[in-house]
């Protein structure tokens, strides 16, 4: 049984499945706290991964969005640009969204805040 708030990415989408590197992004996500408690305020982060799995070898891309306080059960949508850095090595890649991405919430569960959003190709400037 939950007894804190617990954030998760309920949903996130990039429109674009190919960019270019140096350039940027607009990721749309939603922020649902499925706890029983309210959290307080947060910041939803993306990274740039090499598989679906968040881990020590991700970039975080510049870029992120702030979410308020959250009563059990609401969401939190907004836009996020992103930008891929200009040295990324072509490829594809996983773009990951995490709630709580700076850790500001103490959360009945920690593990469930990572979502793939999506694989992307990014190309040579």
């Amino acid at each position: 049984m939950q007894v804190g708030p617990d954030l998760t990415v309920s949903s996130a989408s990039l429109p674009a499945s190919t960019i270019t590197a140096g350039s940027t992004g607009t990721v749309t996500d939603i922020v649902l706290n499925q706890g029983a408690r309210a959290s307080g305020p947060s910041t939803t982060r993306f990274y740039l991964s090499a598989n679906p799995t968040l881990d020590a070898f991700d970039v975080l891309l510049s870029g992120g969005r702030p979410v308020g306080p959250l009563s059990s059960g609401a969401t939190s949508s907004g836009t996020s640009v992103i930008t891929i850095p200009a040295g990324t090595t072509a490829g594809t890649y996983y773009l990951l969204a995490k709630a709580d991405g700076d850790g500001e919430t103490a959360e009945s569960v920690e593990t469930n805040n990572v979502r793939s959003v999506r694989s992307i190709q990014v190309t040579a400037p």
